[in-house]
């Protein structure tokens, strides 16, 4: 159970984690620019070689059980920072998705840890355009917690991803986001004909998050 006892909610996942240094930070945001460039590139048809393909050399145990605080994070950095605490190690303590959803991410907690103090968190991420949250808790609680992070699912799909202004489902560059008619021309994004139905996006309940000891 993930419930506080005796009135006390259990430590964090993520309580011991620390940041990466300043040297292994920018080696993963290097890698991470390479990555968006290899894909810009691949979608373009422009051959890649063995080269292009070589990557920094990355402790990837250090780097999935760091403490990723968003450099964009804001008002939003210390409540993100605790969410990225429930994080158990191996998982990957960061936020995948762009600042425009901190909000949404940020209030689902705090609903969410009402209901309890003690979940855990295993992903916060983008995906098909659309907020996905994977946690785990209480049984008790479990069916309120997938509407709660439902009805987060379901905000930003009219929520612009990178500015948080109402936004609609497009595609650029092979990709899926929520986003504003003004973010959507800065990034090259066109509208969507037909945005996909929730339950397409986010298949059966135990998709959104939910899942109980």
């Amino acid at each position: 159970m993930t419930r506080s006892t005796e009135g006390k909610p259990p430590p964090l996942r993520g309580a011991h984690a620390e940041p990466l240094g300043s040297a292994e930070a920018e080696a993963w945001r290097d890698a991470r620019r390479r990555v968006q460039s290899l894909w810009v590139r691949w979608r373009s048809g422009v051959p890649l070689s063995a080269d292009d393909l070589r990557l920094p050399e990355l402790d990837h145990d250090r780097l999935f059980n760091a403490l990723h605080v968003p450099d964009d994070a804001g008002p939003y950095a210390a409540a993100l920072e605790g969410i990225l605490r429930r994080i158990p190690d191996g998982w990957g303590r960061w936020v995948d998705c762009d600042r425009g959803w901190y909000p949404l991410i940020v209030e689902l907690d705090r609903k969410l840890t009402a209901l309890d103090p003690g979940y855990i968190v295993y992903q916060i991420k983008q995906k098909f355009g659309v907020l996905r949250v994977y946690i785990e808790s209480a049984q008790e609680v479990a069916r309120d917690m997938r509407t709660l992070i439902a009805d987060a699912s379901t905000a930003s799909r009219s929520s612009c991803e990178a500015c948080g202004q109402p936004g609609q489902l497009m595609e650029g560059s092979g990709r899926v986001k929520t986003l504003c008619p003004r973010c959507g021309m800065e990034a090259a994004f066109l509208p969507r004909e037909q945005a996909f139905p929730i339950s397409e996006v986010a298949g059966d309940t135990s998709g959104l998050g939910a899942t109980s000891q």
